[in-house]
């Protein structure tokens, strides 16, 4: 997945959050939201390569189950931080003197 900006660039999701974060164009309740995402998205990396190791050794149900809840639980964290930043944005996108690639950072 990549997020397409206006500039026709494009970037990983992590890259996209981490580089808005440094941005300063945010106050810091966004700011600190969007390094929130972003650890999420590492976990949920780690999470899934976990769960992928696990795919290739072992046969236990109940093992493979808390994995794959695990990848679910952390995607889930991730989309509803994204919505939330969404919002965030939204509401004072006006007072941030924002242009319009914010509209393109929040594509999923």
């Amino acid at each position: 997945m990549s997020i397409n900006l206006q500039n026709g660039m494009n970037h990983p999701p992590l890259l996209a959050h981490e580089e808005a974060c440094k941005s300063g164009g945010f106050d810091a309740l966004i700011t600190e939201n969007l390094f929130h995402i972003s650890r999420k998205i590492r976990m949920y990396s780690m999470k899934t390569e976990h769960l992928l190791g696990w795919l290739r050794v072992s046969t236990n149900e109940e093992l493979l189950t808390h994995a794959i809840n695990n990848v679910n639980e952390t995607e889930e964290a991730v989309i509803q931080g994204c919505k939330q930043v969404e919002l965030l944005v939204r509401k004072h996108k006006k007072s941030l003197k924002l242009n319009k690639t914010i509209d393109y950072c929040f594509v999923i």
